[in-house]
């Protein structure tokens, strides 16, 4: 029968002793360890467990006070827990700067941003990230302004993957690429309420492009992609396009929207045809960004600025732990005893 044994907290005295050298009268003393610093104060596990439980299990303050509670007695103020998170979230800032380095050498890096809840206003929290590293950051804005602050943008060279947000135009030192998992979304939302033919045979072709995409293994040959193309330009080409004289007798139809945005970036819907390194869709970003749903689901809105913002350092520490293939748990409790994270540096 496999069972936990009794969990309880235990309490360590440590003193330090003075001797004197009875030949020169010098003192020695012996080293508290290195992580006791305060007269009294919670040890290296216990702060491993809070971050554990409110940022990757997603435990709200008041469940994790509960948790401490049933589990070991002890009764942990809401404050103890805010302060402790704030302190992790303030020793993983070099990390951060690296991975923020890391992403900048991508080769294709996937973003995205959600609406957060801070002091009952809507915030936005941005991701930045690979299949190897996450970065996040929280800003009161959703547009240039905050994606500057990120300082991933401005310097990113490579492919950006997202899903069409007007704002990522603005840097033109990459190349963009969009989501076709959103397209396929908005084509069914036009086949629903419309049954347009041209959105039907290419919703049917994108499905079908990332087939023999996968049947190639990504590397798809020059005649096949020019097959594709030509296909792409005649479903275009089936739709009847108003006329300019109609366009101002009426409003733009959703349908019509789409059947734009489909005609002005063939090159940014179909660019995962050229390489097996670019992908089809932008879930990587939404799976990054899907644990801030959750959180805000337990807690509902965060009670301060900086409470928001160690939730984003936090959370992209995790993230990329996950990603390295790291223990979450083993992996806070490395940092906060050493200072170190246990992760690969180098890019795949």
């Amino acid at each position: 029968m496999y069972d936990l044994p009794p969990i309880l907290i235990e309490v360590t005295e440590h003193k330090e002793e003075q001797k004197e050298c009875p030949h020169c009268h010098s003192i020695q003393e012996s080293q508290f360890p290195s992580t006791v610093s305060r007269p009294v104060q919670y040890g290296p596990n216990i702060k491993t467990l809070i971050p554990y439980l409110t940022h990757y299990q997603c435990l709200s303050l008041k469940r994790t006070k509960e948790f401490f509670q049933d589990c070991f007695g002890h009764s942990i103020s809401e404050g103890t827990l805010v302060n402790h998170t704030h302190a992790f979230s303030a020793q993983l800032r070099p990390f951060l700067e690296e991975v923020k380095e890391q992403i900048l050498q991508s080769s294709v890096v996937h973003f995205d941003e959600t609406g957060m809840r801070v002091e009952n206003k809507t915030q936005w929290l941005h991701t930045a990230s690979t299949p190897e590293v996450t970065f996040q950051h929280i800003h009161e804005k959703r547009g240039k302004e905050a994606m500057d602050v990120g300082e991933i943008l401005p310097s990113f060279s490579g492919i950006a993957m997202h899903d069409g947000w007007k704002p990522y135009d603005v840097y033109t030192d990459c190349r963009h690429v969009l989501c076709n998992a959103h397209l396929l979304r908005d084509l069914q939302g036009i086949i629903d309420s419309t049954g347009e033919t041209w959105a039907q045979q290419m919703k049917e072709f994108l499905t079908q492009a990332l087939t023999i995409k996968k049947q190639y293994k990504g590397t798809i040959p020059e005649i096949e992609k020019k097959n594709l193309f030509a296909a792409y330009q005649a479903i275009l080409k089936g739709k009847q396009v108003p006329s300019a004289e109609q366009k101002k007798k009426r409003k733009q139809t959703p349908s019509q929207n789409l059947w734009n945005r489909f005609a002005k970036y063939v090159d940014r819907i179909l660019a995962f045809l050229e390489s097996p390194d670019i992908p089809f869709d932008n879930n990587q970003a939404e799976r990054d960004i899907r644990m801030t749903k959750v959180k805000q689901k337990v807690s509902g809105t965060f009670r301060s600025k900086e409470g928001a913002e160690s939730f984003c350092h936090i959370r992209s520490f995790m993230s990329t732990m996950k990603k390295q293939n790291q223990s979450v748990l083993q992996a806070i409790s490395q940092v906060l005893k050493t200072g170190t994270v246990p992760w690969n540096t180098t890019l795949s």
